[in-house]
């Protein structure tokens, strides 16, 4: 039967223009998906996210890569997050980007630097 239809197309040039018009004003209805979830328990994503991961056995993995591998992303998105598996004073974290895509400007995350520390654990001092 698919062959059928698909070789009638394939012959009439006319209905083959009238196909491709139907697909490509039925193609946006299938992106719109209100959001994906991804668990063992079959339950609906929650509406204010675009992915849903749950799992009471498992992590998510966030992508890893060295240090050279992070800044050479090309155009990173803002608040694109990697692992740094790199060794070093950056070695093993959490880095985002804070800037945008056009002017990088990866952070650390978690990381407070020992005069912040200082700082803020010595207010009293003020």
């Amino acid at each position: 039967m698919v062959c059928t239809i698909y070789n009638f197309i394939k012959k009439n040039s006319r209905m083959k223009n009238h196909v491709l018009i139907l697909l490509l004003l039925a193609f946006p209805a299938f992106l719109r998906a209100q959001a994906i979830s991804i668990n063992t328990d079959g339950s609906s994503a929650d509406t204010s996210a675009i992915l849903d991961v749950k799992s009471t056995e498992k992590g998510i993995l966030i992508p890893r890569m060295d240090s050279m591998q992070r800044v050479s992303i090309p155009y990173p998105a803002a608040g694109l997050m990697v692992y740094e598996i790199g060794n070093g004073a950056t070695a093993r974290a959490f880095w985002y980007n804070a800037g945008t895509p056009g002017a990088p400007d990866w952070q650390r995350v978690g990381l407070r630097t020992l005069p912040v520390v200082l700082a803020t654990q010595m207010s009293w001092l003020h």
